[in-house]
């Protein structure tokens, strides 16, 4: 069972707590009995109980950092996609002069002119999206050479796909971007002229991001329960995709990080502010009391003043576990439904 870091805080927290329930009295040894009072004491249950720890942190939903894709066509922007249209690999990017210009999934950009004679990773991914789209046949061996099979893959998938069939292809009809899907920012408006990637994008898929100190680092270590709550109050369940650490540091000295944060399948919400509940399971399923009827002992330790039957009240010894929300986690000789003396 994991303990929180402010288990001494806690402890001397009921130390005063301690000192308050037995007043001038003298400090009692466990078994001790008392006689039953003139009056019936306050008193709580001993309850079964998940005890858990639950912080709140503020984020940003949002699509990331929005950046320019590559790009080298030249003329007068004549298409282009609607801001928020997610794009995926083999979709059609925009059109310079009429002219396309697609992508697909490459980790080497499209840096050159590729042609017969060319090799290279570059070609590779050529062929290997040629093969996929089947233009290039499957029995056709992925080896890096614009050979005869290569080229005239590409002139099918030119005439295929509006561009004149060369045989010849660039960054003007292709494009290789590291990315899985890309979500379309800005973008020019028709009949202005190419510049760059024309096209401003960010990732395709909806997170959130919190800065937090070394200190916060750990509510979000393991696996927490985590909710977002967004600005019109709905609650969207998430898990942590990343915990990268930062060059700043808090007024502490300690380290700053980032905390990224996956929705899941939550892609419809608006960007903005967000509430984060992050709930970390201390101990589940466990005896515990009120920590304002813990009792110290004479001895040493802890102890609660059980209720008898009979209106007397006993001493009974306990080990402490968690702490959480003013409860404790308790081991000794006490039941579920036991009844022990609180300060009122």
């Amino acid at each position: 069972m994991r303990r929180i870091g402010i288990f001494s805080l806690a402890v001397a927290a009921i130390a005063v707590g301690v000192l308050w329930v037995t007043g001038s009295d003298e400090t009692p040894a466990a078994g001790t009995t008392t006689d039953a009072p003139a009056a019936a004491p306050n008193t709580e249950t001993v309850s079964r109980k998940t005890l858990q720890n639950a912080e709140e942190f503020k984020g940003s939903l949002g699509y990331g950092e929005q950046f320019a894709l590559p790009g080298f066509a030249a003329g007068t922007v004549s298409w282009v996609p609607e801001d928020g249209t997610v794009l995926r690999p083999g979709d059609m990017l925009y059109k310079v002069d009429e002219k396309p210009t697609y992508w697909t999934y490459g980790d080497v950009p499209m840096y050159r002119e590729l042609t017969s004679g060319s090799k290279g990773s570059d070609v590779e991914q050529l062929q290997r999206y040629l093969q996929e789209q089947e233009y290039l046949a499957a029995d056709i061996e992925i080896d890096g050479k614009y050979g005869r099979a290569t080229r005239e893959a590409v002139k099918d998938w030119q005439d295929a796909h509006g561009l004149d069939d060369t045989g010849r292809i660039d960054g003007t009809q292709l494009l290789f971007l590291p990315y899985d899907s890309v979500r379309v920012a800005a973008a020019p408006r028709i009949g202005d002229p190419a510049a760059g990637g024309v096209l401003e994008v960010t990732e395709s898929t909806l997170y959130v991001t919190l800065d937090i100190s070394t200190r916060k680092k750990t509510a979000f270590e393991g696996s927490p329960s985590i909710e977002v709550e967004t600005a019109d109050g709905t609650r969207l369940a998430a898990s942590v995709d990343s915990i990268e650490a930062q060059q700043s540091q808090d007024a502490f000295g300690g380290q700053n990080y980032r905390v990224r944060l996956d929705l899941g399948a939550a892609a419809d919400r608006e960007p903005g502010q967000v509430s984060v509940d992050v709930i970390d399971v201390l101990a589940s399923d466990v005896l515990a009391v009120p920590a304002r009827a813990l009792v110290a002992l004479v001895e040493g330790g802890y102890a609660v003043e059980k209720l008898n039957s009979d209106g007397t009240t006993t001493y009974v010894g306990v080990t402490l576990g968690e702490f959480a929300d003013g409860w404790v986690e308790v081991a000794g000789d006490l039941n579920e439904g036991d009844r022990v003396v609180v300060p009122e």
